[in-house]
């Protein structure tokens, strides 16, 4: 199942510009009618589930291309393997785990504290441990694509590095590192400094 989230007040400040509002709201009818579960949430929401998925993609293809770095005839783990695995699944846990606290710091410093409100997104855990379970459940026979992952490696696994020194994350540097990425000196100066 595809859950597709909209904040409605961040669209209608740009609504001006080739009327993405009605755009969005378009969209909106659009997958509400195909059976698409749809939810209009506020800004901390949206980029908290934004965070959730991009925990979740940073993670798994380093994870699912690791046996292939050890044995280069060996073919990479599909994300099922990898839950199905209990020393994988332990270390899936622990990237997830580092990487859940960077972006929850990120986000509670980008809102202030009364924002938040009922929005408890990044509040929990093992709350947002259960929905990347799911998650990677339901599509537990893809292999997330290495070559993607790393020509978008800046604005994935490098935002956490922008956010956070690496011993802060020291399994998913690892992991990095055995992927031949080196933490400590790249482009990972996002603009907005490290929480």
């Amino acid at each position: 199942m595809v859950d597709v989230f909209f904040d409605v007040a961040r669209v209608s400040q740009y609504a001006h510009f080739h009327n993405i509002f009605e755009s969005y709201y378009w969209t909106f009818l659009d997958c509400r009618r195909g059976g698409i579960p749809c939810t209009v949430v506020d800004a901390i929401e949206l980029d908290s589930r934004a965070a959730e998925k991009l925990i979740w993609s940073s993670s798994m293809w380093l994870l699912c291309n690791r046996e292939c770095l050890k044995d280069k005839g060996t073919a990479m783990m599909t994300v099922g393997q990898i839950l199905d695995d209990p020393d994988s699944y332990t270390l899936m846990a622990t990237v997830f785990n580092e990487l859940f606290e960077i972006a929850r710091r990120v986000i509670r410093l980008h809102y202030p504290a009364d924002a938040w409100g009922s929005c408890a997104v990044l509040d929990d855990c093992a709350a947002v441990m259960a929905r990347l379970d799911a998650y990677s459940r339901n599509i537990s026979h893809a292999i997330p694509s290495e070559s993607l992952a790393k020509s978008e490696l800046p604005f994935r696994n490098g935002w956490f590095l922008a956010h956070a020194p690496p011993h802060a994350q020291p399994q998913h540097a690892r992991l990095l590192q055995e992927h031949g990425v080196q933490v400590e000196d790249g482009p990972w100066n996002l603009g907005s400094g490290t929480a």
